[in-house]
């Protein structure tokens, strides 16, 4: 997914069994706890609000673009009212505190509510273009830097675009971990909506947030109008932060529809921690 793009989210959240289950009951919430804190234990401030609760890196074996090592967290907006969420840099830094090279977090979707998490995924074309050679285990941690988009909440703000039909179907003869997710997004709205596209990100069984899937849906959706779309993985593709002996276990996945609009290069301030 082009770090060029920016995000608005409804979401809807269903329990799935990974291997040979079908969705439960709807309406869990949004997952709890932080089961892999920041240095020290504690959220890290971003400012306007934001919080970094959690980052770790993965091995991406399967990546639409390139294989390799990829960044994984969630932020969440620590105040009363909706916010626009940050890129996040991490500056990779060896043994001895030089740096190696950056990757930029990009949050699955700019419109936060208040109180609410999003997702964050740098994945290995970002690793490959702006941290070349490095790999996992290579550094030993990460300055950390919020960088802002210049985006607006009237840009973002998903209001009135519905997710229906939502189905998830898995395909054991493809195995193990391979699924689709499929449905249609409604346009409430009383105008038509240039751009805009449909992610699952999906959680461990433990609260994690593991990866995501997302798809364009057709373009432009008139007022009134429904346009259908489908997500898949093969052999847990989507997944890669989940490690192996997770992949037996129940894992839940959050629907967001994401208003697709482009934006400059993001604006990065000194690190932060």
């Amino acid at each position: 997914m082009s770090s060029l793009l920016r995000w608005g989210l409804v979401s809807v959240v269903l329990i799935v069994i990974a291997q040979g289950g079908v969705p439960v009951a709807a309406g869990q919430a949004a997952p709890g706890g932080s089961p892999i804190a920041t240095p020290g234990g504690t959220p890290v401030a971003l400012g306007d609000g934001f919080e970094l609760l959690y980052r770790y890196a993965a091995e991406d074996l399967a990546g639409a673009l390139l294989n390799g090592p990829v960044m994984l967290g969630e932020l969440r907006n620590a105040t009363d009212r909706p916010a626009v969420a940050p890129v996040v840099r991490f500056t990779l830094l060896d043994h001895a505190g030089a740096a190696l090279g950056f990757v930029d977090a990009m949050p699955l979707a700019h419109y936060v509510p208040a109180g609410e998490r999003v997702p964050i995924f740098a994945d290995a074309t970002n690793f490959d273009h702006n941290a070349p050679g490095v790999v996992l285990g290579r550094w030993r941690g990460e300055s950390i830097a919020r960088c802002d988009t210049g985006l607006t909440l009237a840009e973002v703000d998903p209001t009135g675009l519905e997710i229906r039909g939502e189905r998830y179907q898995e395909y054991p003869e493809l195995g193990p971990g391979s699924f689709t997710i499929d449905g249609a997004v409604v346009n409430n709205t009383a105008a038509e909506v240039p751009h805009l596209d449909v992610a699952a990100a999906f959680y461990a069984a433990d609260g994690r947030f593991v990866g995501f899937d997302s798809e364009w849906v057709a373009l432009p959706t008139a007022a009134g109008a429904s346009a259908p779309f489908v997500l898949d993985a093969h052999q847990f593709s989507a997944l890669p932060g989940l490690r192996p002996e997770e992949r037996g276990q129940p894992f839940t996945y959050r629907l967001m529809v994401r208003r697709d609009q482009r934006f400059q290069p993001a604006v990065c301030g000194a690190p932060i921690a």
